[in-house]
């Protein structure tokens, strides 16, 4: 009986840290999405895009699709290349069609608006909306 109460502790204390963990995690990457408004632009060039295959559990089976860019920009005199794609990251979807769709308007070559943080223009996003 007292080994069942242990466990239950135990259970109750890892759902507390990991409910504090997600809490402290998102309410930052909330704070930098809400500092992207001040973030500067710049125009970039996309190096490549596509969608890719994301695999899950032991048997590799297909979970979904999701959107990867590459992009060139320069801040100052200074070449910087990302593949961040939005504040939050692409949702992943399992309709391949839909990724590509999000991803029509960075075809390879396709100049673009470049969202940059002035204080380390290494960071970027080419959409500040987070899906």
């Amino acid at each position: 009986m007292r080994f069942e109460h242990v466990k239950t502790i135990l259970a109750g204390l890892a759902s507390l840290g990991i409910g504090v963990g997600c809490l402290v995690l998102g309410s930052g990457m909330s704070a930098q999405k809400e500092g992207m408004s001040a973030w500067a632009s710049t125009e970039g060039t996309i190096g490549w895009s596509t969608s890719v295959e994301k695999s899950g559990g032991r048997r590799g089976l297909t979970s979904g699709w999701g959107p990867s860019v590459s992009y060139r920009y320069v801040v100052g005199e200074q070449e910087y290349t990302s593949e961040r794609l939005t504040a939050g990251g692409r949702n992943w979807s399992s309709n391949r069609g839909e990724v590509n769709e999000w991803l029509a308007p960075y075809r390879t070559g396709a100049i673009v608006t470049v969202y940059y943080d002035p204080g380390d223009p290494s960071e970027s996003v080419l959409d500040r909306t987070d899906y």
